[in-house]
């Protein structure tokens, strides 16, 4: 995936199996120009990951990815990070205060899934939030029907609904 900079970026997923388990290692690389060399720039080893590239902001100084979480051999524990490359400083960060805003928004007691989408500027991203899927092993408290987008704002860390995004229907 390449900015409109230049830069560019690749990500890949190794899976060891040992013993009857399986760790993978998820890396992030960034190159800087056509000629760059690839570098290292974010690493998540576990249970269960993945990554998911979304694409670069407007200005192309940042990427937007997704990190993918889970746990093998069950049909639960999925989870997903927002995770920013920022070009100025040459690093890569998790987003955890889009966690704590959705869960400031909906309260903690509120099962849902969050998915990121889009930038929406150079600032603020798309995230569509979704009723979970049913699980019959345990009481769920859902407090979304049908999924709502809203915009995060990474500066100030803060959500405002978005009312011109469609919303999906299941």
């Amino acid at each position: 995936m390449q900015s409109q900079k230049g830069m560019r970026a690749y990500a890949e997923v190794k899976v060891v199996i040992e013993g009857g388990s399986c760790e993978n290692t998820t890396t992030l690389y960034i190159a800087t120009g056509p000629a760059g060399t690839f570098k290292t720039v974010f690493t998540k080893t576990g249970n269960g990951n993945g990554i998911r590239l979304i694409g670069w902001s407007p200005n192309g100084d940042k990427l937007l990815a997704e990190v993918n979480l889970w746990e093998y051999e069950t049909d639960t524990g999925w989870d997903h990070v927002g995770l920013i490359y920022d070009a100025s400083s040459d690093s890569a960060r998790e987003i955890p205060a889009l966690d704590e805003a959705l869960s400031r928004h909906f309260g903690t007691d509120c099962e849902f899934e969050e998915s990121i989408q889009a930038w929406k500027s150079d600032e603020q991203i798309l995230v569509k939030v979704s009723k979970s899927p049913l699980d019959e092993t345990y009481e769920q408290h859902f407090c979304v029907e049908r999924p709502v987008t809203f915009l995060f704002n990474l500066r100030t860390k803060t959500l405002q609904g978005n009312p011109h995004a469609p919303l999906e229907r299941r």
